[in-house]
């Protein structure tokens, strides 16, 4: 996801900075500046989802297994925990 951050970064640096006004670059670069920022929430949304995957299966795994997937994914209660917040705040609890 940070490489999808960059890029929406650098197209508004670009934009920002008027160069090559008018031409097909600087056009290609609004089309892209505008898909890519329209499609990131879509992004942060599979995130969360991918995050909140290793809890639902953590419940329904024995111990032995577990392990492995809590070291593979270290942070993936606080994000599961931040999407069941999102979603609480969003349709109420």
């Amino acid at each position: 996801m940070w490489w999808y951050m960059i890029l929406q970064a650098s197209f508004g640096v670009f934009l920002k900075l008027h160069v090559l006004e008018g031409t097909k670059v600087r056009n290609g670069v609004k089309k892209a500046h505008k898909w890519v920022g329209m499609t990131f929430p879509i992004f942060g949304w599979v995130q969360m989802l991918f995050g909140v995957r290793p809890i639902l299966r953590s419940k329904s795994l024995p111990e032995e297994r577990l392990t492995p997937l809590r070291l593979g994914h270290p942070g993936y209660r606080f994000i599961g925990i931040l999407f069941r917040r999102t979603l609480w705040t969003m349709f109420g609890s």
